[in-house]
């Protein structure tokens, strides 16, 4: 999952200004388009804006124009597809429609932890051991309950984050975060233990502040 790692890492290039940010942006766009990753594009699009909205390193007329070439880009790179083609399911939704029976079975609590595993052995499960959607995943091995924990920790998460002083470097970590919680819903990077462990850093770092805050003589 070269393109998630990318995706993820690229708000850190916005803490370098002027024309260097700009084009370590451009590049790992490129990188990513190179890739294929139709997914990966979506997200980054997404967490550059959200990025641009705090820290305004492009200027209005060079948004335009790479949305311009963008838009070319992706005319050329994938003439001749359809909507379909371009937003390749791979199998996951009939492996979504499998484990739906499953989750029905103890929606509350769910099976525990890797019991993904354990199903993938069988012949129905095709040996996938990630659903590629990572809330459906812990919905199955969790339940209501784990999976409801989480979004409300997400949520509390954006709420101090609306709620602080926002700067460069805080502004950053929390797009990183924003990426982590994006790409999750095309793939399966919190089952890899680096992006795993940078998106623990970056939900930590919100709380870091109040913490210290509350230390302080």
């Amino acid at each position: 999952m070269p393109a998630v790692s990318i995706v993820i890492c690229l708000p850190a290039f916005f803490y370098f200004k002027g024309n260097i940010g700009k084009l370590l942006i451009l590049l790992s766009l490129g990188v990513i388009v190179l890739t294929g990753s139709a997914s990966g594009l979506l997200v980054s699009i997404i967490v550059i804006l959200f990025c641009q909205y705090f820290l305004k390193l492009f200027k209005v007329r060079e948004i335009l124009l790479c949305g311009l070439l963008g838009l070319l880009t992706l005319i050329i790179k994938y003439h001749g597809l359809h909507f379909s083609d371009l937003f390749n399911t791979s199998g996951r939704i009939e492996i979504w429609k499998n484990y739906w029976q499953v989750f029905l079975a103890k929606p509350i609590t769910g099976w525990g932890l890797g019991i993904v595993n354990e199903f993938a052995k069988q012949k129905e499960f095709f040996q996938w051991r990630h659903l590629h959607l990572e809330y459906y995943h812990f919905a199955v091995e969790l339940g209501v309950i784990g999976v409801g924990l989480g979004l409300w920790a997400i949520i509390d998460y954006f709420r101090k984050f609306f709620k602080s002083n926002k700067d460069n470097v805080s502004v950053i970590i929390t797009s990183m975060f924003l990426a982590s919680l994006l790409t999750a819903l095309f793939g399966y990077p919190f089952h890899l233990w680096v992006l795993s462990v940078l998106t623990i850093v970056t939900y930590s770092f919100q709380y870091l502040g109040v913490n210290n805050a509350g230390n302080t003589c």
